[in-house]
């Protein structure tokens, strides 16, 4: 029951320590809102600006599974390049180094709770405000006070190992036995990092080995070596259900990890002596003697080793590149996602605000689809040969359909992320996206009413005049103007939009509505035309009109977001 006990103390540590990185990252990136997103692409344009980027956000975040998962979202949802990511995540893995000795220098130097209980006092009143940013403010203060809570319930619960004499002993078995002791405990870092996907838990747990001497430097260094292994599995997680370029930039991750560790374990008694030498220098002991030594030891290790291997492969990008698109092809099962959508997924270990981020470039995708669609209605008009015209009806039919279908995904995914703890702007930009779904495949639906318009007439063998023709060319020529306009104002920054020319155009609609109802009018009293071309005459000019209402709701609703997203900026 003993053993139960402490088995759920040590989870119960861990798992304080994982929420609480969860809660200080999810915060910040709530608290810093679109506009780290838009600073996040400008600043991964070239593979240096990207590291740098990957460096200092990993540094701030203190999360480099965050900053992975943040590389592979955007890479999915087509905002940064795969050469931009791959970079992006090397520097991931430096600035998470930084993490390391501020758990090595808080973390184990004095009482923890000189940290967390002040930092819970002062974020309490931050969380009952009613303004949303400032209770962000208080979770992330809540997130960091538990990170060191964690540390602390870790550094008070492994004293007691000292009673504990079969564990005491299975551990001592592996210690001694040279090449084998390495690779035991590598494999135990590698193994242990992926169950919690956090290396900075594995960190935490490490240093508190060595500081009971349970485990000596040479075996801490290999669980620090396989935690940087086995901390990939985030990344590839959150990439299952991507496309291939996420997939390629998460494989990239395990790939330049893999190929790190490979040049460590080969120099490796080489290399931890010249750890030993470099600390020595510095007025400590060596870590082979002293067991005090090894905490500092091991937070250079872990430095040295992401800036050597980043110097390393950095220039080897494309290289790093080819290989991991290599193994996704080889061990991915590409193209077996039943689901249509190219730039959303299931959020495996993505937060919500980032979801945002890929349902703002699916949706995109998804109106692309709408200025095609409609074309086919001038073929279909004018179209005399049989088999063609079917094509083009049974096309249109085909696309709306699929329309539909997509409507119902990005629905269901959008009320996924409705569920979860947005930002206030996340949830009013959510509702803003319904409404732009929802106008998106209005347009679909329109495009088939007048596909059955154009088959009735035909049935009946109604036919128009050359002026009805003409007219109605007016009209299409406008309708693919306002199509054009409106995917340009869902492609841009929300912050860029300028809806001036879709609302001119939208008056220019509505005024050759009126010009055509007036004239039409006019002819049916002077029997230039039957009463019934004239009824399908005027049903597709107004059923175009109708769609352009649509098309202007769509950039209501993007402009509408503008002043939410970014008021506060």
């Amino acid at each position: 029951m003993t053993i139960i006990l402490n088995i759920l103390t040590l989870l119960g540590s861990i798992g304080l320590f994982l929420y609480g990185m969860k809660l200080m990252s999810e915060s910040l990136q709530k608290v810093a809102g679109d506009s780290m997103r838009h600073m996040l692409s400008a600043m991964t344009s070239n593979k240096f600006r990207a590291l740098f980027t990957g460096i200092v956000l990993t540094a701030i975040l203190q999360l480099s599974s965050a900053t992975s998962v943040l590389a592979v979202s955007f890479v999915n949802a087509g905002i940064i390049t795969l050469t931009g990511s791959v970079s992006f995540i090397i520097g991931a893995n430096i600035g998470t180094t930084l993490k390391t000795w501020i758990i090595l220098l808080l973390g184990f130097s004095y009482n923890i709770s000189v940290i967390y209980l002040p930092l819970i006092a002062i974020a309490l009143p931050f969380i009952f405000f009613r303004n949303r940013q400032n209770s962000l403010w208080g979770e992330l203060l809540i997130g960091f006070a538990f990170v060191f809570m964690g540390l602390d319930f870790l550094k008070n619960f492994f004293p007691e190992l000292h009673h504990n004499v079969e564990l005491l002993n299975w551990l001592a078995g592996f210690s001694n036995l040279g090449w084998i002791s390495i690779l035991v405990f590598l494999m135990f870092g590698v193994v242990f990092t992926m169950l919690i996907q956090s290396s900075s838990a594995m960190l935490a747990l490490t240093l508190v080995l060595t500081s009971q001497g349970l485990i000596n430097f040479e075996n801490s260094a290999a669980i620090v070596l396989g935690s940087n292994l086995g901390t990939t599995i985030t990344a590839n997680l959150a990439a299952m259900f991507c496309n291939v370029e996420a997939k390629t930039a998460a494989r990239s991750h395990f790939v330049f990890n893999f190929f790190g560790l490979i040049w460590a374990l080969t120099l490796l008694p080489f290399y931890l002596k010249g750890i030993s030498f470099a600390i020595e220098n510095f007025g400590f002991d060596s870590p082979y003697t002293n067991i005090s030594s090894i905490p500092i030891a091991l937070a250079l290790l872990q430095t040295s080793f992401n800036i050597i291997t980043a110097l390393l492969l950095l220039k080897f990008t494309p290289q790093l590149i080819s290989v991991s698109r290599f193994l996704v092809l080889r061990t991915s099962p590409i193209g077996k996602n039943n689901s249509s959508m190219k730039h959303i997924h299931d959020p495996i270990l993505s937060t919500s605000e980032l979801s945002i981020v890929q349902a703002r470039t699916e949706i995109y995708h998804y109106a692309q689809q709408m200025l095609p669609m409609f074309q086919l209605i001038p073929k279909l008009l004018m179209e005399k040969d049989d088999l063609l015209y079917n094509q083009i009806l049974n096309s249109i039919e085909i696309k709306e359909n699929e329309f539909d279908d997509k409507e119902i995904e990005i629905s269901n995914y959008l009320t996924h992320i409705a569920q979860a703890n947005l930002s206030e702007d996340g949830t009013l930009a959510i509702r803003e996206m319904f409404a732009v779904i929802d106008n998106i495949e209005s347009v679909a639906d329109s495009c088939y009413q007048i596909s059955k318009t154009i088959q009735t007439k035909n049935e009946l063998k109604v036919w128009f005049t050359q002026e009805n023709r003409n007219q109605l060319s007016r009209v299409f020529e406008l309708v693919e103007d306002i199509l054009q306009e409106t995917l340009l104002n869902l492609s841009v920054s929300v912050k860029d939009v300028d809806a001036k020319l879709a609302f001119e155009l939208e008056h220019q609609m509505n005024v050759l509505r009126d010009e055509l109802r007036d004239q039409h009018l006019e002819n049916l009293s002077n029997n230039e035309y039957s009463y019934q071309t004239g009824l399908y005459y005027s049903g597709i000019f107004l059923q175009c009109e109708k769609l352009c209402d649509y098309a202007i709701n769509i950039t209501e609703s993007v402009v509408k977001m503008k002043p939410r997203l970014h008021a506060k900026r």
